[in-house]
């Protein structure tokens, strides 16, 4: 597990360090598909990235770090977990005294969280969080005595009540540096129906006092002493959570009840080399790779409307392999939301994709548009597909799909 983007991780990955990807795949089919030796068998079971502190940046080139190396997941020996509660004083690890803090977040909470499936692009990664955590329930912990790392998954334990049967809670866990800089390490989600399960959801009691974990995704990240700690809550993250029909206020009962479990690691005497990283022994084809756009992504406020309008255009991606086929894709993504109306969120989206070798060439050209109601999701697609310069096929579709409690 590295610290790259949606891509493979060798000379195409950012961040970087890029590996010797393809020669891991050789090894792996070497052994398991053709019986040939090639020590899989007497490495690790993971091989993860512990990235050092890094400033909260739109893009990384490469995170520093180091290789570490578990046996067997989970380890054999424990993980050293470290609890941390909720305050009610709004410290981690502060006063266990039970107080009940509410949180309504407005709908454009989660528009500097980065892209929710990076691809290495500019602007992919997420921002100082200083303005997102403005908008959330906070708790921050005292300057760490002792540098700290942390691999595996964070699990938050929240004591809480809700105004409305249907809500959501976004958590991320990020880390503060000394000139007040903020960078997210983690996040989870949980839409609070699911609270007990996954499969037979269930509305909120409103009012009801609850018990409910949301498990955050997994990290390999060091923290330096004197960085501190923040967990940032919010009732709304768009665009990577697509609203509630309604407004609703998350109360979060702080103290002994609510908890945050860190997966902390002490560092080992022998971590390992880390992947194969010689990229000789099994070269990819020939071929070129040309961007003609290289990422971006624009935040635009239209305050007399109060509409927040997110455009991101991925890196435009051209391959030409031997000189012969070609394949190419583009196209941006459009999020909008009107702060205060939770049913205005809109996502548009286009793709065109060409393929073409010598003389011949084709195109599927696709747009959708998702939007929703208060009981249903509403998606209007259309394709276009052609060749040699002729449409072929053309269809348009309409969806309705119930929302089932989100």
């Amino acid at each position: 597990i590295g610290p790259w983007s949606h891509n493979y991780p060798q000379e195409q990955a950012a961040p970087g360090p890029t590996i010797g990807f393809l020669q891991e795949c050789l090894r792996w089919w070497d052994e398991w598909l053709k019986g040939i030796p090639s020590g899989v068998r007497d490495e690790p079971m993971l091989m993860a990235w512990m990235q050092e502190p890094a400033p909260p940046l739109p893009f990384y080139e490469t995170r520093p770090g180091r290789w570490v190396a578990e046996t067997r997941w989970p380890p054999e020996r424990p993980l050293r977990p470290l609890s941390l509660s909720l305050g009610s004083d709004n410290v981690l690890g502060g006063d266990p005294s039970e107080v009940a803090l509410g949180i309504q977040s407005p709908e454009i909470t989660g528009f500097e969280g980065g892209f929710w499936c990076p691809f290495g692009n500019p602007g992919d990664w997420a921002p100082d969080q200083r303005g997102e955590e403005g908008r959330s329930l906070c708790f921050t912990s005292p300057p760490l005595e002792q540098r700290l790392e942390l691999l595996g998954r964070p699990l938050v334990h929240l004591r809480i009540s809700c105004d409305l049967p249907l809500a959501q809670i976004a958590v991320r866990l990020n880390a503060v540096s000394a000139d007040g800089s903020s960078t997210v390490l983690t996040r989870g989600f949980l839409n609070l129906t699911h609270r007990r399960s996954h499969a037979d959801p269930e509305p909120l009691a409103p009012s009801r006092v609850e018990d409910v974990s949301v498990e955050l995704q997994s990290l390999g990240q060091a923290i330096e002493a004197g960085q501190r700690l923040r967990l940032a809550l919010s009732t709304s993250y768009w665009p990577w959570l697509w609203p509630s029909p309604q407004h609703a206020t998350v109360t979060v009962h702080a103290g002994a009840g609510s908890w945050l479990e860190l997966p902390a690691r002490e560092p080992q005497p022998d971590e390992g080399t880390g992947p194969c990283p010689s990229p000789e022994s099994a070269p990819p084809l020939a071929h070129r790779v040309t961007r003609s756009h290289t990422g971006e992504r624009e935040l635009v406020l239209d305050p007399a409307e109060r509409r927040w309008q997110l455009t991101h255009t991925p890196k435009d991606f051209d391959l030409e392999i031997e000189g012969e086929l070609r394949a190419d894709w583009s196209g941006p993504d459009v999020y909008r939301i009107v702060e205060r109306e939770p049913l205005s969120a809109t996502i548009d989206s286009v793709r065109t994709v060409r393929i073409s070798r010598r003389s011949w060439h084709a195109q599927v050209h696709v747009t959708s548009v998702m939007r929703s109601d208060a009981d249903s999701f509403l998606i209007d697609v259309g394709l276009t597909a052609s060749a040699l310069g002729e449409d072929v096929f053309a269809r348009e579709w309409q969806f309705r799909i119930p929302r089932d409690l989100v």
